[in-house]
């Protein structure tokens, strides 16, 4: 549909000829046509009108001006619209319009009020011209001072302009958005001619249009033509161009709205760190230059500060992004550090095992990182050495935090609180950790270092990741470097939880448990269970190095009285002792060795227990092994020990040997018949008889074989009957 016509450019030029021929120099880029088409079109009308106008002066020079223009007043003037569908018809008397129908038939238009709509004493009579513009606009010079457009459709104006003085004009169309009047300027003071262009959009959409197609100089001189403002102009050049410092002079520096200047130092990223210190300091300037003028307000003043402390939070990640990569400017690492929360950064560098660049994180932002501490340690992967970090635990102190700098005035604890930001930080508002500096946080309760309790938590359960992964020495280079901490970490639970994973190492290391058992299974055990599960692959073959590596370690990291560590080993031997009784007999005499010395334990209780076990279980056959035990756990026992222990032990000796040798030649008597057999001398026949009859049921025999058994027979006598009668025993023989 017909917009409405708002805009109208005026130009005036020097009389004569070369001036009015020099409007092809003239720049018309912003009537919104191309240059060269506008100014073809211009230059061959006024060739058309320049003699006529020529004329016009002569005339008027003569005296005879005024006679003609009054006699033009009375000439009927006919213009046919650009489609041929309209006619206008300018009587001395009013304006006629008529419509052409079917090509040929003719008829009058309504125009009853046109002029009159005005509402002003405008009529019909005043027309001098009247010009089809379009199909429905038609352009009219009323009086020679103004200039009407009317809409024919709606019998209305869309558009009224008043020149300063009176002065017949040519009007002449353009295009169907555009018009040309040409005035002739004659004064006392000056002669010339003015041009003025009428436009169907206002010059506000004119510089609107060249900004949507990048035409930032012909944008230009439409607001220097009409005195628009040129900072939207600047503003969006700016938003499309590179942030560099030329940019910067030439663009951001002339936009008149600060707080729009602002914003952008703040949003913009600059391609070099000249350019983003440029800019930064260029932002913080004009913030405190406005909060320190009285033309904004409160509300305005309260933003500013809050942007103020996102500068300074800027202003530190780049000099953080320059410590870390000695002092070169990488425009992502400072989008990354500034625009998101440090801790991540911090963590991405655990995870890659960049521990220089968590040096530096640490150094310059310590109230984000050193809260989260544990979390970033978490991060390194399990299979790095310890050792390479082991800096990074000193971070893990007591105490409170100190910020890396002095406050600015913005960053004071009253002034943060005042703004509501500390209510904020303890909310945990999404997004609000980037928007902070580290001296901001440091007023937040948050800036705390982890508590002792929370920090041995954390050790273990870091230790027993790194033990299920597999990472042993890992596992063991934690402990030393926990240990050597300022905090007091090491509890005695924290000790006793270092001593029985050490044991649950050297167990999996020496094959005592299963490499795929889950190390918090064994951690949260009761202490029966534990020396179960550390004992459970032991052999007998292997009892004495499962009790000096897995074992002793495992007692010695016991947080209990030496009655508990007794009554827990007599306890797993009474339990131990239905399932595998050869092995635990093997185990108490084993026991015996180290219980007085490395221990600190009573012997006796489980000398006793082994006497206890044999006496129970007479037949358990392993007579080699359990006589190699028994040798040792008489070796074991001193003087100072009760006499009849000894003698116990000593007679359990001689029967597991008879019961042993006896065994070698087919003959299978437990204890227990060895012990009857001891009480009466007379048994002795019976026992060599049954001797012989096994030998004799043997298939191979040798000289050799009764030779053989003819030594043992002598041993056996002489343990089970303390005497040995030779002749009776040749007699048996033979």
């Amino acid at each position: 549909g017909d917009g409405s016509l708002e805009s109208i450019s005026l130009w005036n030029f020097a009389n004569g000829d070369d001036e009015l021929r020099s409007l092809s120099s003239r720049p018309f880029a912003h009537f919104g046509l191309g240059q060269t088409r506008v100014q073809r079109y211009v230059l061959n009308t006024l060739d058309k009108v320049q003699s006529s106008w020529k004329g016009l002066l002569q005339m008027k020079a003569r005296g005879t001006g005024n006679a003609t223009l009054v006699a033009s007043k009375a000439k009927w003037k006919i213009n046919l619209s650009p489609l041929g569908e309209r006619i206008a018809v300018k009587s001395p008397e009013r304006v006629h319009l008529f419509q052409v129908e079917g090509g040929s038939a003719i008829k009058p238009m309504d125009t009853a009020g046109l002029l009159g709509s005005l509402g002003s004493k405008t009529t019909e009579q005043d027309c001098r011209e009247c010009l089809w513009w379009s199909e429905s606009r038609l352009l009219c010079n009323v009086s020679d001072t103004k200039l009407l457009v009317l809409q024919t459709k709606d019998r209305n104006v869309l558009f009224e302009h008043s020149f300063e003085c009176e002065s017949p004009f040519g009007m002449y169309p353009l295009s169907s958005a555009k018009a040309m009047v040409l005035r002739a300027l004659e004064s006392e003071s000056e002669s010339g001619w003015q041009l003025a262009c009428v436009a169907q959009r206002t010059p506000e959409e004119m510089l609107h249009s060249y900004l949507a197609k990048s035409k930032f100089e012909e944008a230009k001189q439409v607001a220097k033509v009409f005195q628009l403002d040129a900072g939207m102009v600047y503003k969006r050049q700016w938003l499309q161009s590179q942030a560099t410092v030329s940019a910067i002079e030439k663009m951001l520096l002339r936009v008149e709205d600060k707080m729009w200047v602002i914003e952008q130092c703040i949003a913009t990223i600059g391609e070099d760190f000249d350019t983003q210190k440029y800019l930064l300091d260029y932002g913080l300037e004009q913030i405190s230059l406005i909060l320190a003028s009285d033309k904004y307000s409160k509300e305005q003043k309260e933003d500013l500060k809050r942007m103020k402390i996102r500068f300074l939070r800027h202003e530190d990640c780049l000099q953080t992004s320059l410590a870390l990569f000695d002092q070169t400017y990488f425009a992502e690492v400072y989008s990354e550090l500034r625009n998101h929360d440090i801790v991540g950064a911090a963590c991405l560098f655990a995870q890659t095992a960049n521990v220089d660049s968590l040096q530096i994180l640490l150094q310059r932002h310590p109230c984000f990182l050193l809260p989260n501490i544990l979390s970033i340690l978490s991060c390194f992967p399990e299979s790095m050495d310890v050792n390479l970090y082991r800096s990074i635990f000193n971070s893990v102190t007591p105490g409170s935090i100190a910020s890396p700098r002095q406050d600015d005035d913005c960053e004071t604890r009253e002034e943060v609180s005042r703004m509501g930001m500390l209510e904020a930080l303890e909310e945990g508002g999404a997004g609000i950790l980037c928007k902070v500096t580290d001296n901001v946080y440091s007023h937040a309760n948050a800036c705390k270092s982890p508590p002792v309790e929370v920090v041995r938590t954390w050790v273990t359960e870091r230790l027993l990741d790194l033990v299920n992964s597999g990472y042993f020495q890992n596992a063991r280079n934690l402990v030393d470097a926990v240990s050597s901490l300022t905090l007091p970490v090491v509890s005695k639970e924290v000790s006793a939880v270092f001593g029985s994973t050490m044991g649950f190492m050297d167990a999996v290391e020496i094959g005592l448990i299963r490499f795929d058992m889950d190390a918090r299974n064994f951690l949260h055990a009761d202490n029966l269970a534990k020396l179960r599960i550390l004992l459970e692959l032991s052999t007998n073959e292997t009892i004495a190095r499962d009790m000096r590596k897995a074992l002793l370690p495992f007692l010695d990291s016991l947080v209990c009285d030496q009655k508990s560590k007794e009554d827990l080993l007599l306890q797993f031997t009474q339990e131990e002792f239905g399932a595998r009784p050869v092995w635990v007999i093997n185990f108490l005499s084993n026991l015996c060795v180290y219980v007085t010395q490395d221990l600190k334990l009573e012997r006796a209780p489980f000398v006793k227990r082994a006497v206890e076990m044999l006496a129970a279980k007479p037949n358990m056959g392993d007579w080699d092994v359990v006589s190699g035990s028994l040798s040792s756990l008489l070796g074991s026992l001193g003087q100072e020990e009760e006499e009849s222990i000894v003698v116990s032990i000593k007679n359990l000796c001689n029967r597991v040997q008879s019961a042993r040798l006896l065994e070698k030649h087919g003959l299978k008597l437990d204890l227990a018949t060895l012990e009857e057999y001891s009480k009466d001398k007379r048994n002795e026949r019976t026992l060599l008889r049954k001797l012989l009859s096994k030998a004799a049921q043997q298939r191979r025999q040798s000289d050799k074989m009764w030779d053989h058994l003819w030594n043992d027979a002598c041993i056996v006598c002489e343990l089970v009957f303390r005497s040995s009668d030779c002749e009776q025993i040749l007699a048996e023989f033979c």
